[in-house]
């Protein structure tokens, strides 16, 4: 909603944060415990920001999804990013064109490589005036996993180069991170993901176990990159527009400690991706 009385000004920047295997179930009552989302749900209390805690991503996997959010037409197993007639040209319900028709310079940021999913071929095709991929905008040999540069490096590089590049237009960045995935084997004990002061009320078994440990620092640490940069842009520029959801969601928590009285995802937490807008001229009621 908007604020009452005020007239919504046009942001001079929107940012779209695609994040990777940004799912709603940590979210839930239930795993309150493991305090995973402890920066977004410090963005989500902001009277300015309005979360919607039932979501359904645009497909059940990174490429699909991304190509639905993308193009306007939902996953139907098409694979339009490898559909060459995609590479041609794009619809009228291509998010990026619509962005254009408002004005806005349209620019894509992807933690990997612009070669996976032939986003080189699509993503100049839908309708972005630019495209970077993180191992062409990040220094030489920077720590990056089988998909892409860590997130916390790649959208402080993106940062960087947002600010350094303002001008006059106005701009809209759709951003895709790539950490929020298997193996889980970034050194998170660098990066500050400490388990006993994240979740001292999480069982002491899981904590202990490695597996579910690491993809749980994992999923911890991509949630603060992120919020860092949104908190980061928030800061330069306090107009503007910030969406944040995932590309979908995937075997993010543990199901065998007790946390609930099952020992499998329910449909909710198999699908529910997340989703959050914000905007200072906004009140969410």
């Amino acid at each position: 909603r908007k604020a009452k009385g005020a007239k919504l000004k046009k942001p001079q920047k929107i940012f779209f944060l695609f994040a990777e295997s940004h799912g709603q179930a940590p979210f839930d009552e239930p795993y309150s415990k493991l305090n995973l989302m402890e920066y977004s749900k410090r963005f989500r209390q902001s009277e300015h920001t309005v979360a919607i805690n039932n979501f359904l991503p645009g497909g059940m996997i990174s490429a699909p999804s991304l190509a639905s959010i993308l193009s306007g037409i939902y996953d139907a197993g098409l694979q339009l990013n490898e559909n060459h007639d995609f590479w041609q040209g794009h619809l009228p319900t291509s998010l990026p064109a619509q962005m254009s028709r408002l004005g806005y310079k349209t620019k894509f940021w992807y933690g990997g490589g612009l070669n996976w999913g032939s986003l080189e071929h699509f993503v100049p095709a839908v309708g972005f005036d630019e495209a970077y991929g993180g191992p062409d905008i990040c220094y030489a040999g920077a720590p990056a996993t089988w998909l892409g540069i860590y997130d916390h490096i790649f959208l402080a590089e993106v940062a960087k180069r947002i600010e350094n590049g303002d001008g006059e237009q106005p701009e809209f960045h759709f951003i895709y991170t790539t950490s929020n995935h298997g193996p889980y084997n970034l050194p998170y004990d660098e990066y500050g993901a400490d388990l006993e002061k994240i979740m001292p009320e999480a069982p002491a078994e899981l904590k202990r176990d490695k597996t579910p440990r690491r993809k749980m620092q994992g999923i911890w640490y991509t949630d603060k990159a992120l919020c860092d940069f949104i908190e980061e842009m928030q800061k330069a520029y306090p107009d503007a527009m910030i969406i944040v959801t995932g590309d979908h969601t995937t075997g993010l928590l543990p199901y065998n400690f007790g946390l609930v009285k099952r020992e499998e995802a329910s449909l909710r937490e198999s699908v529910l991706t997340s989703f959050a807008m914000y905007q200072r001229e906004h009140t969410a009621e």
